[in-house]
């Protein structure tokens, strides 16, 4: 596995002085690993102002927008909005917890997007991350947005990672944590109690969330996709300019039981010919890190 050590650029003293992550929690009245664990979902902050997209081919695609604070709306009108991509079979209340603190800071304007076929948000088509930008970048334009800071989740930082290669001008900053570059870098979660307990609840909440909930439908859409894509080569991210590579940091979890971490640090290694992109690794965690410790992804998206 990875870690620090490899990316010189990227000093040991990033998180300070931020909370130290929370490496045990407790579960079932015994001490376990915070990787090894599944908290609550997190809920989104009350307040944003909720929309649908209809996209050219009949998808709706949900996304909300918190307002920053009035006293800061100077300030905020001269920084570009960020914007909360989730990971697959997901929604944006995986990002409750970050998106709260956010927007209980007030400086920014706030957006989540649930993407197609998943959360809030209809599907129509064939899912990939292609259509999924294409949404991301109608919903910039119909906010009249012209760049953002993407916060991207799995599924939502392959997107990210997307949009920075067609779509760089759009991006003032990516943070992609848990990313992968192609199939192969998708490990087997058959034994993963977590990733067992995370299917069951998103099943639940995309239930409760979405108007028109097809299961099938989106088990056939999502497997399908992620049998064949991402596909990227090192060609591609090489192409990446090295000042839009400079506004990258991917973002690993020392315990990811889905994606390999080594295709993460690859990329930012292979981003404009390597040594532009940060690379940063989460301790104690894993995929579902924003969740399982709180402070540490806090002090990330704080730090990015």
């Amino acid at each position: 596995m990875p870690h620090q050590a490899h990316h010189p650029n990227l000093p040991s003293s990033l998180f300070q002085p931020h909370p130290p992550p929370s490496p045990l929690l407790k579960r079932d009245n015994a001490t376990v690993p915070a990787w090894q664990t599944l908290p609550a979902t997190p809920t989104l902050p009350t307040g944003g102002a909720e929309h649908h997209l209809v996209r050219p081919d009949g998808a709706s695609i949900w996304y909300s927008v918190w307002a920053p604070a009035a006293k800061y709306s100077a300030v905020a009108s001269c920084l570009p909005p960020v914007v909360f991509l989730h990971g697959g079979f997901s929604s944006s209340d995986w990002w409750g917890h970050q998106i709260t603190a956010l927007v209980a800071q007030g400086l920014r304007t706030v957006v989540a997007i649930d993407s197609r076929y998943q959360g809030r948000s209809t599907g129509a088509g064939t899912l990939s991350y292609d259509a999924m930008m294409d949404d991301v970048v109608a919903v910039f334009d119909a906010l009249n947005v012209s760049r953002a800071a993407v916060i991207g989740w799995s599924d939502g930082g392959d997107i990210g990672l997307n949009m920075l290669q067609h779509h760089p001008d759009r991006l003032s900053r990516l943070l992609a944590f848990g990313a992968n570059y192609n199939v192969s870098g998708m490990l087997d979660t058959t034994n993963s109690s977590t990733v067992a307990a995370y299917t069951a609840r998103a099943t639940a909440l995309y239930q409760s969330l979405n108007p028109s909930p097809d299961l099938a439908a989106v088990f056939a859409q999502i497997g399908a996709m992620w049998a064949v894509l991402p596909a990227w080569t090192q060609a591609d991210f090489a192409r990446v300019a090295r000042a839009d590579a400079k506004r990258v940091w991917m973002v690993a979890a020392d315990h990811d039981e889905v994606v390999d971490i080594r295709q993460i640090s690859t990329i930012a290694n292979w981003l404009a010919g390597g040594g532009a992109a940060r690379y940063v690794e989460m301790k104690g965690v894993s995929h579902f890190a924003f969740v399982q410790d709180v402070p540490q992804g806090d002090a990330v998206v704080g730090a990015f």
